[in-house]
C-alpha cells in the first residue's frame, strides 16, 4: 500500500507532486529506464508536447507490462532539455499523473543522448502484491 504526504514542517508544494511516499514493506518495485518520445515504430514525435505525451504512452506500457498503472508510481524524474516550455511540461504531465502525485524532480538538461530529443522521463513504481 503506497502512502503519500507532504510531512508538518516541509514547504508547501510548488507543483503536482508528494513530498514522500512509503511503499508497504511487502511491495515489489519497478524501475522503468529513461522513456522518450519516440513511438514502437521508432518514430519520434516533432514538437516538445507530443515527445512528453509518448514518452509518458512508453511509461504506461512498461508498467501496463508489469500488471501496474500510473497510480503505483513513486518517484518521477523529468528530463527537459534547457529552456522548453515549463508551462507545457506541466499541462501534459497532468494529463498522466495520477490524483495523488508520486514524489518528482525536475531536472533542465543541455542536452539528451540524441540532440532530437526534448525530454526524458524515468519512473519507479510500486507493483500490486
Amino acid at each position: 500500500m503506497l502512502s503519500r504526504f507532504n510531512p508538518v514542517g516541509m514547504p508547501p508544494t510548488t507543483q503536482f507532486y508528494s513530498h514522500c511516499v512509503r511503499v508497504g514493506a511487502q511491495q515489489p518495485l519497478l524501475f522503468v529506464s529513461g522513456q522518450v518520445g519516440v513511438d514502437a515504430n521508432g518514430i519520434l514525435a516533432t514538437d516538445f508536447a507530443g515527445q512528453i505525451r509518448q514518452a509518458w504512452k512508453n511509461v504506461k506500457t512498461c508498467l501496463a507490462a508489469s500488471g501496474a498503472t500510473l497510480e503505483d508510481l513513486i518517484q518521477v524524474r523529468s528530463y527537459l532539455v534547457d529552456g522548453q516550455d515549463v508551462e507545457t511540461f506541466q499541462q501534459v504531465r497532468r494529463e498522466f499523473m495520477a490524483s495523488q502525485p508520486a514524489s518528482s524532480t525536475v531536472l533542465f538538461v543541455p542536452r539528451l543522448m540524441n540532440a532530437a530529443f526534448l525530454f526524458e522521463v524515468e519512473v519507479v513504481a510500486a507493483l500490486p502484491a
